[in-house]
């Protein structure tokens, strides 16, 4: 396909990405493509402009040809399109009233450009006579050898130039090639505009090319063709969520220097291996070098991730299709083609089920999860604060390959707070969380009781099979993080972080913040605020997480077939650890419906060291900490090791043992 390819402080730095991490970790329970590419050729589009050239005796011009070229990408046939231009003002123009034989003379004129012969007009005559339609007629006539052959010159420099296909530019050549092999992940094939001109994933291949010479197979062979010469282009390789930008030296000085490059005209180059062996200070390198090849044109670099690389071209994806290329994606860590992929499939099935529909939602769910993290291109609308590149483009980190990965962020040690306050940032990070949590909970709320699906893992190229159990195992996981989110929401956590980190970071240190001062100028901090929310959170761990694990953990104890191949799997439990998993839900449950029970006992046999807790009490009463005085005495930034270490080792009766006093004592020496 031819595609148009031209042109601080060091306390919020760690909480940032603390709270990152915490989604990260979620994201990567699931372990971290068949090529993937838009279905539309240019043979495709070559079609649709014969048939408008038929219909109408004239060119198509740039506007008409794309409406159309939409038209079809969005599922019509060509003889659908042929009904259309048939019942166009502008056909009934040229064509007038006709009967069937007229017809056909005037088609042999208009579209083959010759009278046609006696046995020709008798025979499309007949077909007409015989119930065939006008269109059909017409889109026959436009497909058949002759046409085609007659067109070939006219539509021979088909290419898509900014954005719109076209072929009168003489300017271009759709003739270049790229070819090579990549190890694993995802090789993306960027045009000037930042959007995805091509692609190609290792995902559900097998490899092809022996890049070590040792006799075996280990690489995946790649080809982009019909590609747009002397038009800039970019190549980025996504591999375990890490997006890198290919680079080659430009100017001979052996440091890599310039990712953006051209074809000349009949450009075919081989770059040979591209992986993360191959990388220097976050950017690739090639096997061949890239401004070595013959007919590479070297270009002004551009470290910028493009926006438009989360964004992959969807047209005449079917939906198995598109859910192959979603996990394809989310395999490589390619979270934003993964999202785009299976909400496009999710739509595509409607409000019903299907396997194919629960799988998207299964494995969207986990793509989901990992959204924050992996939306690093800048939108150029920080104002917004809706991704996490906004909070990026405030904080002042750098616009380049380092937003390729989360842990290369270079974020300043000094943040302008006009721009972005450490507060917003925490909100902002807060609210993101718990809608991509809600949200994954709501798509696997909405899996059918008989989903299961098979894939290949990219990694030891195992198959592992997903079924309902993994969808209640994981709901389980997420509504405890809910109800986790909904305990920290019932309690006064807000204190003005500038004014804390300001006096920790100036030139006096008598102003240094301590424990004792802060919580005597936030006497509200970590009391309780809300008995509501301690409700919801009880709501969400007992009726939402604690069920949902024991209906998964039924479920995949009642499996018949072989686990070995299950994503979440029991087989290698002996029947006591089966046993104490159900007792420790059973017990769970008990503690927060009835009151005090034995959660777990010591392995010791030491009834000292049980886990003993009431959580009925402390969803209805909750553990407030100022208000009950539960906090340990502090003077200065220490503990008062003349008083008691904790004023109630109970937490208001919900910590019934162990006993916290010895464990605590016997650390810090209190009374």
């Amino acid at each position: 396909m031819c595609r148009h390819l031209d042109e601080k402080s060091t306390e919020r730095e760690f909480f940032l990405q603390k709270r990152i991490l915490r989604l990260a970790v979620l994201f990567f329970l699931l372990f971290l493509s068949s090529n993937v590419t838009a279905q539309t050729t240019i043979e495709d589009v070559k079609a649709v402009a014969r048939l408008y050239s038929a219909a109408f005796d004239r060119d198509p011009k740039v506007d008409g040809l794309n409406f159309w070229v939409d038209s079809y990408e969005g599922g019509r046939s060509l003889i659908d399109i042929a009904k259309d231009f048939y019942n166009s003002p502008e056909f009934t123009e040229k064509y007038g009233t006709l009967n069937d034989r007229k017809y056909v003379e005037q088609l042999f004129r208009n579209v083959l450009g010759r009278d046609g012969a006696e046995q020709g007009i008798e025979f499309w005559s007949e077909h007409l006579s015989s119930g065939t339609s006008r269109a059909k007629v017409l889109a026959e006539f436009s497909g058949s050898p002759e046409n085609v052959d007659k067109t070939t010159e006219t539509f021979a420099n088909m290419c898509m130039v900014d954005g719109m296909w076209q072929f009168e530019s003489l300017e271009y050549t759709c003739n270049g090639i790229i070819s090579g092999s990549i190890e694993e992940g995802v090789l993306l094939l960027v045009d000037k505009r930042g959007e995805i001109n091509d692609l190609v994933s290792t995902f559900g291949r097998e490899p092809d090319v022996d890049r070590s010479g040792n006799g075996l197979n280990d690489s995946y062979s790649f080809t982009f063709t019909n590609l747009l010469t002397r038009s800039s282009i970019r190549l980025y390789l996504i591999v375990s969520g890490k997006i890198y930008s290919v680079y080659g030296d430009n100017d001979g000085d052996g440091i890599p220097n310039s990712n953006v490059f051209a074809l000349a005209d009949d450009a075919d180059i081989n770059l040979g291996s591209i992986s993360e062996r191959l990388e220097v200070e976050k950017k690739l390198l090639t096997e061949f070098d890239l401004f070595g090849q013959p007919g590479v044109l070297p270009r002004v670099a551009n470290p910028r991730i493009p926006i438009g690389i989360e964004r992959p071209p969807l047209s005449g994806l079917s939906t198995p299709e598109l859910v192959q290329a979603g996990m394809a994606a989310l395999f490589s860590g390619w979270i934003g083609g993964a999202n785009t992929y299976l909400e496009r499939a999710i739509a595509t099935t409607g409000p019903g089920s299907s396997q194919e529909a629960d799988a998207a939602r299964f494995f969207m769910a986990f793509s989901q999860l990992a959204t924050i993290v992996s939306e690093s291109a800048s939108d150029g609308n920080p104002s917004n604060l809706d991704r996490l590149s906004d909070a990026l483009d405030l904080l002042g980190v750098p616009n380049d390959v380092t937003r390729g990965y989360f842990v290369w962020m270079d974020v300043p040690e000094e943040i302008d707070q006009s721009k972005l306050s450490a507060e917003r940032l925490a909100e902002f990070i807060d609210e993101k969380s718990r809608d991509d949590v809600a949200f994954a909970v709501k798509l696997l709320e909405q899996v059918s009781s008989k989903f299961r699906s098979t894939w290949i893992r990219p990694d030891n190229d195992k198959q592992i099979e997903n079924d309902y159990g993994d969808v209640l195992f994981f709901l389980g996981l997420l509504k405890l993080e809910q109800a986790f989110i909904a305990i920290n929401d019932a309690y006064d956590l807000d204190f003005d972080i500038n004014s804390l980190v300001e006096r920790s970071t100036d030139d006096n240190p008598a102003n240094d913040a301590q424990v004792e001062s802060f919580l005597e100028e936030n006497p509200s901090f970590l009391s309780l605020a809300s008995r509501a929310q301690l409700a919801r959170a009880r709501d969400l761990f007992l009726l939402g997480a604690v069920t949902n694990l024991e209906q998964a953990l039924r479920r995949i104890e009642a499996e018949t077939d072989s686990q070995e191949d299950d994503l979440i799997r029991i087989t290698s439990w002996d029947n006591d650890e089966l046993s104490r998993t159900r007792s420790y839900l059973e017990n769970i449950r008990r503690s927060v419906e009835v009151g005090e029970t034995l959660i777990e006992a010591d392995a010791d046999g030491d009834q000292n060291k049980d886990l003993v807790l009431d959580l009925r009490r402390f969803f209805a009463d909750g553990i407030d900490f100022r208000g009950d005085g539960l906090l340990p005495p502090v003077i200065g930034n220490d503990l008062d090791k003349s008083r008691p270490c904790l004023p109630d080792p109970t937490f208001n009766g919900v910590v019934i043992s162990p006993n916290l006093d010895s464990t605590i004592y016997n650390e810090f020496e209190c009374n």
